[in-house]
């Protein structure tokens, strides 16, 4: 009898013993596995390039099967393209998300025609914040695609052959041969990109000086462009200085002589101020005005000082969204158009007069040139300031 129960509780204390040590072992393996999947989830979201051994990939693998690395790799013998290693790609997922995101948004801008936003989201997405040597080759090429097209509608012809050309020769790389459409647009641009000593091809680099400040001539009026000019001979690799024409309109002082608005060209250099050139300039018209009596010259120069004076008027200027910022006298025609572009990093430098929100805070928006011609400056007096608004909202 005691031999059989000296047994049971043996037994028993053999069976408690290993029920604890699994126990023990199931806990140690669950810690294992919650370390492993934190270490993952804090490697991706870090956006760094960490290597991974492959005894670690193992590990993971036991914890996470979706871990493994695809058999498939990248050719490598291409200059300059550099395959994507599978760890690298998953471990950078938030910097390609975000390239993801402005690709996207460029495919958006360019199916509404509006080229300008395509460009500068396609060129943040290329940009080597977000395009890394190891980054996947189809976005890319679709984003230098997207640009090749915008380009072309903009009539920077030299410019898209470049974009389409760097479009080529990633689908090369990834042996994809062109379709029809775009083997047709690729013989588009290079039917039109001007020849070294063509007229054209200064008109091209003007332009792109006028992009690269942010001044937005509307699609309509690029083959009347006539806004903006050289403000010396340039020479090969220099950066253009311009010049830009100014229509100064008063949409409440009309001529003298006449019930029609003021509205005087100026020629700005990129270092004039606003003061600089319309300042005296609406007196003159009173000068030369002869058949006015004394009355009548004396409410017409008031008017005209209460034009000229910064402390008594406002200089507006209409971007191209609509927006309409007010402008000190004191700024340079340069700071103008650097202060109105959209979208910006900083707070915008001048007061914003639109009552209502941007409709899309990633659109591009600046300057505009009006029917090709000219960049226009409203001067409003104070006391009828509220009104203008009133009535371009």
């Amino acid at each position: 009898m005691g031999r059989i129960f000296s047994f049971r509780i043996s037994y028993k204390l053999a069976t408690t013993d290993i029920s604890e040590a699994l126990f023990f072992i199931t806990l140690l393996v669950a810690v294992l596995a919650s370390a492993i999947i934190v270490f993952r989830s804090s490697i991706r979201h870090s956006g760094q390039d960490l290597p991974i051994s492959s005894d670690l990939i193992r590990l993971l693998e036991f914890v996470d099967p979706s871990a493994a690395p695809p058999a498939k790799e990248e050719k490598t013998d291409i200059p300059g393209l550099v395959p994507i290693p599978f760890s690298k790609a998953a471990l950078s997922a938030p910097v390609e998300q975000q390239r993801t995101k402005f690709a996207e948004r460029a495919k958006k801008f360019l199916k509404d025609g509006d080229f300008y936003s395509t460009l500068q989201h396609c060129d943040k997405a290329l940009s080597s914040k977000y395009t890394k040597p190891t980054s996947p080759k189809s976005p890319t090429a679709k984003c230098h695609f997207m640009r090749a097209k915008a380009l072309l509608r903009l009539g920077q012809f030299a410019e898209a052959q470049t974009a389409f050309n760097d479009f080529e020769r990633i689908q090369v790389y990834l042996e994809e041969a062109l379709d029809r459409s775009e083997e047709k647009m690729k013989a588009d641009i290079n039917s039109r990109v001007p020849s070294a000593k063509s007229p054209r091809k200064n008109t091209e680099r003007l332009f792109k000086a006028v992009m690269a400040r942010g001044v937005i001539v509307p699609q309509r009026d690029i083959a009347k462009f006539t806004a903006v000019s050289f403000d010396s001979k340039v020479l090969a690799g220099e950066a253009p200085r311009l010049k830009y024409t100014i229509w100064a309109e008063t949409p409440f002082f009309t001529k003298p002589d006449s019930e029609e608005k003021h509205k005087v060209e100026v020629v700005y250099r990129e270092n004039l101020t606003v003061e600089g050139g319309i300042g005296k300039m609406f007196r003159r018209f009173g000068i030369k005005a002869t058949d006015l009596d004394d009355r009548a010259m004396r409410l017409y120069m008031f008017e005209a000082l209460a034009h000229e004076d910064a402390r008594t008027s406002t200089v507006v200027i209409r971007t191209h969204r609509g927006r309409l910022l007010a402008i000190p006298h004191t700024t340079q025609m340069k700071d103008i158009v650097a202060g109105a572009r959209w979208p910006r990093e900083g707070p915008m430098p001048f007061r914003d007069l639109t009552r209502t929100p941007r409709r899309n805070p990633y659109e591009v928006d600046g300057v505009e040139v009006v029917f090709g011609r000219a960049i226009v400056l409203n001067i409003v007096t104070k006391d009828r300031l509220r009104e203008y608004i009133m009535s371009h909202s």
